[in-house]
């Protein structure tokens, strides 16, 4: 028979595991809306950095100004389940629609919080 208090810790802990993996999806989630990207290129090794575009260097330090938006991406993507970094030729990408698909949300990728449209369209711009 197993120790309930063994088995109270395991709980405790896998309840843990399950809250970071959502908030660090979240955190994610919010920087791709945020910056209008579809997904977001990661290093092949793990814990995962972001990547420029280009994939030529890391995210975090290719743009002083956001030093620290970058640093708090890469603390998140270390803590993403790994199912959710979708192999490609190139290495692989943390998908948005992948990210909606984790969270519960199958549409509406783009709706964020309190219903605003992600990214922000520019004023003036209709639609």
């Amino acid at each position: 028979m197993p120790d309930k208090r063994l088995m109270s810790v395991i709980a405790r802990r896998d309840d843990a595991q399950a809250a970071v993996e959502q908030r660090a999806v979240e955190i994610v989630r919010m920087w791709i809306l945020r910056t209008g990207r579809a997904h977001v290129p990661v290093s092949n090794d793990r814990p995962w950095h972001a990547l420029t575009e280009g994939r030529d260097r890391p995210l975090c330090g290719s743009a002083p100004s956001k030093h620290d938006e970058h640093q708090a991406l890469d603390a998140a993507l270390a803590h993403l389940p790994t199912q959710l970094a979708r192999p490609r030729p190139d290495g692989p990408d943390v998908i948005l629609a992948d990210l909606n698909v984790f969270l519960g949300r199958a549409y509406n990728d783009r709706w964020g919080p309190g219903g605003r449209y992600y990214p922000p369209k520019p004023p003036g711009r209709q639609g």
